[in-house]
């Protein structure tokens, strides 16, 4: 952990690189003092690590302990190219840290005259008061002061205070809680895990809310026909593949435990629960489901599917539904890689058959192309999102197999959906398997969505 801070901080991007894409890695570590890698990236101005970073989805608007976020290290540095990269990506412009300040009350502080102009175009607010009662006019010095003034003036913007309020309820502080660095081990003792509640039963096992390490974490208890040293130990072995940690749409097995008769999988914890739950289930989400927010979902969905399709070899037993979505504090969609089968799960059994391509329903699985199954359960997911209805929600699991496998049952698109997703829906489900996209393929579809 000490070597990669040693190299973000010393700007050496092309070993950076290296440690980032290796699967095991997570480029969303944080030091004691809640320092990410992104913060001490912008804390030095080094933008071709910024950009490696931001590129792989490392959060953006995360939290330090001081509750600065990256733009906060940036403008206290008088990184201008640091700071509109971050501001062209979507990060918080006016984000108060623990003293209430912006990252405008920063550049003002420090006189960075040409950092602080950049800001104010883009929106950051002049009249935002800190704890201290103070606005970034008021820490400027005269001079600036009086440019600043002026330029008020002319574009009549608003110069009446804006109370300091500390908004507990914001998405973005409470990211802070999210930014916890987790031990890289594998195997983990049973009593290192403290149960709070169980969370949901279902075919794979039961699932618990329980901590390790300090950390929020999932405990999956699995259900197994029959426990051995020889089943535990291909559990152990075929794990080590779902702990995947420099993709920020994958959500990564920490560590497994084994206490036979329990094999036991434990993930990161995430408060919202699946996709699944929040299209369908009754929940008093403090965030609108709109249009964007829905094509967000179904882009980092396809960035999840794109980074599992060109793994080396390729991860075989995900199968993509809206339950095996889960969702982080930040809207970030996540696939869950403890929802994977293992070897030993059970195989006759199909619990998800509305989610699945009508081959995968008919034939072997060695005679299916799992890469243009998993595009047609995107399509059933694009369905999903934006109908917020449960595919074939009136049928049994059982008929639905059937009816879609032999009667050709299929989704109906409403007439009110956009035309536009539409189109992708009929694409991603193509009934001719091979002539389905790949999602590299539909990720810039899915970016021009976005409004």
């Amino acid at each position: 952990m000490e070597d990669i801070f040693h190299l973000i901080r010393e700007g050496n991007s092309l070993s950076f690189r290296s440690w980032v894409e290796c699967i095991d890695n997570d480029f969303n570590l944080v030091d004691d003092h809640g320092f990410s890698l992104l913060h001490w990236a912008c804390w030095d101005g080094h933008l071709n690590i910024v950009e490696i970073l931001v590129n792989k989805g490392a959060k953006i608007n995360s939290l330090n302990k001081c509750e600065d976020t990256p733009l906060h290290n940036a403008c206290q540095n008088n990184h201008l190219n640091v700071a509109l990269y971050l501001l062209k990506n979507k990060a918080n412009i006016n984000a108060v840290n623990f003293h209430g300040n912006s990252p405008l009350h920063y550049a003002c502080h420090y006189d960075y005259q040409e950092l602080a102009l950049n800001l104010i175009q883009n929106g950051a607010l002049l009249n935002k008061c800190n704890k201290y009662n103070q606005t970034p006019i008021d820490l400027c010095r005269d001079e600036f002061k009086e440019v600043l003034i002026k330029i008020t003036q002319n574009l009549n913007i608003d110069l009446n205070r804006i109370p300091f309020r500390q908004d507990s309820s914001s998405r973005i502080s409470r990211q802070k809680s999210k930014e916890a660095y987790f031990p890289t081990q594998q195997n983990i003792n049973i009593d290192e895990l403290p149960v709070e509640k169980m969370i949901a039963t279902n075919h794979g096992g039961t699932i618990w809310k329980g901590y390790w390490q300090e950390n929020e974490v999932s405990i999956k208890v699995l259900k197994i026909k029959e426990s051995s040293q020889r089943i535990a130990s291909l559990f152990n072995q075929e794990s080590k593949r779902l702990r995947i940690f420099n993709a920020a749409n994958i959500l990564p097995v920490l560590g497994t435990c084994v206490s036979l008769p329990d094999l036991i999988i434990v993930s990161p914890y995430m408060n919202l629960g699946s996709l699944y739950s929040i299209l369908h289930v009754e929940n008093d989400l403090d965030f609108e489901l709109d249009f964007n927010c829905l094509v967000n979902f179904a882009n980092g969905i396809a960035r999840g599917m794109d980074f599992l399709h060109n793994l080396e070899p390729m991860l075989l037993n995900f199968n993509l539904n809206s339950k095996h979505v889960m969702i982080d504090d930040d809207l970030t969609p996540k696939l869950n890689m403890s929802d994977c089968k293992f070897s030993f799960s059970e195989k006759v059994k199909i619990f998800n058959p509305a989610w699945m391509a009508p081959e995968t329903l008919r034939k072997k699985t060695d005679d299916i192309n799992k890469k243009s199954a998993d595009m047609w359960s995107f399509g059933v997911i694009l369905w999903e999102l934006f109908t917020k209805k449960v595919p074939f929600g009136e049928f049994s699991p059982m008929q639905c197999g059937i009816l879609i496998s032999r009667d050709g049952l299929r989704l109906e698109l409403p007439v009110n959906m956009s035309v536009h997703i539409q189109k992708l829906i009929k694409i991603c489900m193509n009934e001719e398997s091979a002539k389905r996209p790949k999602f590299e393929m539909i990720l810039p579809i899915l970016e021009k969505l976005k409004k």
